[in-house]
């Protein structure tokens, strides 16, 4: 993984299924990474990812900022 890197998924969801593209536009090993939808079902998708140490393992932190497709 890395800075620039793009994802492809495909998603099913009920009857519906999507393409999904995403790009990583920040990647700190070992603090966390974020990515940006360059194609899927939102207008708008950033989702951050964020690790730390809570003294006995990981503490993993997400953070969605999100557009609906139809405002």
């Amino acid at each position: 993984m890395a800075a620039g890197a793009r994802l492809a998924y495909r998603i099913h969801w009920l009857v519906f299924r999507f393409r999904w593209i995403t790009r990583i536009t920040q990647w700190t090993p070992l603090s966390g990474f974020q990515d940006l939808q360059e194609r899927g079902p939102y207008k708008t998708w950033i989702h951050t990812h964020s690790f730390s140490s809570d003294g006995t393992g990981v503490l993993m932190t997400d953070q969605v900022e999100y557009a609906l497709p139809f405002g």
